[in-house]
Formats: C-alpha cells, structure tokens, sequence
C-alpha cells in the first residue's frame, strides 16, 4: 500500500532588521516542520482539540473555524482580545495536550532558527545592514542537510505532500528549492493557500515557532511581560511553568539548544 507523509511548515520572523535589548527583538527567523505520516491516526486527538476549542473559547461552534495562533494567543491580541487569560491559557494547554498526544503516536517536529545578529554588518559610514541572501542560504543549508541526513526516513514513503502558506513567498521558494531538488519531483507534492484553521497540524507548527523562540528567550533571559504574566503560575516562576510546558511536547520535538544558528539537529 502506497505511504503518504505530509510535512507541515511555518515560520515565524521576518527580514527587519533585529532591534532593541541585545538586539533580540527581530532577532531569529524559525521555520518549523510537523511531520506526519498519513498510517497514523490523529483524527481522535483532533475532535479532542476541536471540542476544548468550542467549549473554551466563548464562541459558538458554528462560528470557532479560527486557528488556535500562539503568540497573539499569549499576547491576548487578534481574535483573543476578548477571552479571558484563564481560558487562554486553558486553550494553549489544549494544543500542547494535543501535540503531545500525536507525539506519542508518533507524529514528528523539528525547528530550525537562524540567528539574524549573525548576518547584521555597519559599513562605514552607512547604517546596519542585513544580508538577506545569506539569511535564505542559511535556511536551505540547514533543510538540504536535514533531508540528506534523513533520506532514509524520507525513502519510505510515495508521495510526501508539503502545507505552507504562500504568501510565505520567501520561504515558499526555498521549500521549492530544496524538496525538488533532494527528493524526487514525482513523488512531492506542494499545497500552498494554506488556512491554519483547517489544518490542527499546522497549527502545532505555528506552536514550534513560538516554543522555540520562547526558549531562545529564556536562554538569553529576555522573556517580555507579557509571556511573564501569561506563563506564570500561583506558586511557580515562570521559567518553572515554561519548563512544564515545554515538557508537555517533549515527546513531538525536542527543543534546540541555543547555539552559533540555533539549529537543532536529530534523526526523525
């Protein structure tokens, strides 16, 4: 019978330049790859998500097709402005409840970050600069050797379809770039126009991003108010809550350790 895995991809950041704190504000670009293969069912764990969405969120079923978008989630932003912390965070646990079901189930995540304070130069005379070429390059490095590294996983399956948005035209090309150029055309097959509300997975991608740049904020103990207040519990500190948190999706992805990139590499 023929596999189908479907890879999930997102990303978080932009091509500003990094500002404020240790330039920390626009500092990392992450893209983030949920991994699933098609034999395993999640469609359980879906209507588990669905109905803590419908019952958590104060909207009527009829009207809840939003996708659960983490950081204005934490940020009490968007379409979250109205619900209450309380039922926010009870809506974050939901997704990580989720993804670690399908953790276990054996659905896969990994995060790769590009340290934008990398790429930054002042010429003389001039005003900071970001080499955007080598932002994208660092990127499809990262992928290309991920997928070489892989390629065995990545051999058992016939078709591998591939979820982003396209107006992530950047990315879009890269994801482009890469998969045709390592795997074989015939097998992959692209699905742009992606609305995170249909896709849960997708929206567990969106979640690596956020969980990712979370870490890279505690490492460098630049945490803002609001993930402070958000995260922080009635006796523990926010770093002991954000620990459990990201325990919780332990079993999808583990997390990278900060480093030059901040690429973390491990076999699917």
């Amino acid at each position: 019978m023929q596999r189908e895995l479907s890879i999930f991809i997102d990303e978080s950041g932009n091509e500003d330049l990094p500002q404020g704190v240790r330039l920390f504000t626009n500092a990392h670009y992450i893209v983030a790859l949920v991994f699933h293969d098609q034999a395993i069912n999640i469609n359980p764990y879906i209507t588990k998500l669905e109905e803590s969405i419908d019952t958590l969120s104060g909207i009527a079923p009829v009207e809840a097709s939003w996708a659960i978008h983490s950081a204005p989630l934490i940020r009490g932003d968007e379409i979250f402005n109205q619900i209450a912390m309380k039922r926010r965070r009870q809506l974050f646990d939901a997704m990580l409840n989720f993804m670690h079901c399908c953790g276990l189930a054996g659905v896969k995540a990994r995060s790769i970050n590009v340290d934008k304070r990398l790429y930054c130069s002042t010429p003389k005379g001039g005003s900071n600069y970001l080499n955007k070429n080598a932002i994208r390059d660092a990127v499809a490095n990262h992928l290309t050797n991920f997928i070489r590294e892989n390629r065995e996983y990545f051999s058992n399956f016939q078709q591998i379809k591939i979820y982003y948005d396209f107006g992530q035209r950047n990315l879009g090309s890269i994801i482009h770039d890469v998969f045709e150029q390592e795997l074989s055309a015939s097998i992959v097959l692209f699905k742009a126009h992606v609305k995170p509300e249909n896709y849960k997975l997708f929206q567990a991608a969106d979640m690596v991003c956020t969980l990712s740049l979370l870490n890279l904020k505690l490492s460098e103990n630049l945490l803002t108010n609001s993930d402070k207040t958000f995260f922080k519990g009635k006796k523990a500190k926010t770093e002991d809550k954000l620990a459990v948190e990201f325990n919780k999706v332990h079993s999808m992805f583990v997390l990278p350790t900060p480093s030059p990139t901040g690429y973390y590499q491990e076999p699917l």
